[in-house]
């Protein structure tokens, strides 16, 4: 990931100590420690999200690379889990 949007998660996620939604407030608080353009900076993310098929392959349309099965490891998919729901 470029580095602003690596920042963006990490603001992301800390604004939800704070917040534990996505409602108004939260989003408020993150365009102020992002320079105003959180959901832009969000849309740009997607498109690197991480993409997983059950038989390791790469999904069709993901980014180059990221496409990496998580096979049994619980962390993993613990952390693909806390993706697809920031993204969404």
């Amino acid at each position: 990931l470029p580095d602003q949007l690596r920042d963006y998660v990490i603001l992301h996620e800390l604004v939800h100590t704070r917040f534990k939604n996505h409602g108004k407030e939260f989003w408020a608080e993150l365009n102020g420690v992002v320079g105003g353009d959180a959901k832009g900076l969000a849309r740009r993310l997607r498109k690197y999200r991480l993409a997983r098929r059950e038989d390791g392959g790469q999904a069709p349309g993901a980014a180059a690379g990221l496409g990496q099965s998580v096979g049994g490891d619980p962390q993993m998919k613990e952390f693909n889990r806390a993706l697809e729901e920031l993204f969404s």
